[in-house]
């Protein structure tokens, strides 16, 4: 069974960051599992971690890691127990998915790093029931497209800018989630999360996490 571990030990580090070491952080993006104890080698990093919640990013030596997410306050029958190799010097976001019967762990590598002056996003998607996607500006072109689900879109760099935003269904005009008045600030790099459901609840939404 794995102890309870000194977590403020891990998030000091961010004063302190070695390029030796990752940067994580954790998406509990699953529509309907409890909120998640966090695990990392046997120590745990965050507690009563809940649906939509993303964490503090710490810092973890590089290679492999042993990942076990438990609910919380049960240290006895884990969700997922697996291992990940992190590099170093690279920062990461780790997206618990999917309904509670088929959860999985997926890795997705951040790129923090942008021009001053300049802002950055990508999309992931994350929503179970929905098609392929596009990302579009509203009643224009097509930004992002045939995001497909579990996947992420490379980045984009632009101008910082409020702009009018819309999910449609792959190839249609048919809109799934307007998405008006997104602002993006300079010197920012934005990861929006497309989480919930479709058909279902919860509704799709749009989560606008900085990297």
């Amino acid at each position: 069974m794995p102890e309870m571990g000194n977590v403020s030990e891990y998030l000091k580090k961010a004063a302190k960051y070695d390029i030796s070491e990752a940067k994580i952080r954790f998406l509990h993006a699953s529509l309907d599992a409890p909120k998640i104890d966090i695990f990392v080698n046997h120590t745990c990093i965050s507690t009563d971690v809940h649906y939509k919640k993303i964490t503090e990013y710490v810092f973890l030596p590089k290679g492999e890691l042993q990942i076990d997410l438990y609910p919380s306050g049960n240290k006895v029958n884990f969700f997922i127990s697996e291992k990940i190799t992190v590099e170093p010097g690279k920062s990461y976001t780790l997206a618990f998915i999917g309904k509670i019967n088929s959860f999985r762990l997926i890795p997705y590598l951040n790129q923090p790093d942008v021009p001053i002056g300049e802002a950055k996003i990508r999309f992931l998607h994350l929503t179970p029931d929905a098609p392929p996607l596009d990302i579009a500006v509203k009643n224009r072109d097509v930004v992002f497209p045939n995001v497909l689900y579990e996947k992420g879109t490379d980045y984009l760099g632009l101008t910082p800018m409020t702009i009018d935003l819309e999910v449609r269904e792959f190839g249609t005009k048919n809109v799934i989630l307007p998405m008006p008045k997104s602002r993006f600030l300079p010197n920012e790099t934005y990861t929006i999360i497309l989480i919930g459901f479709i058909k279902e609840g919860p509704e799709i939404e749009a989560l606008f996490i900085k990297d």
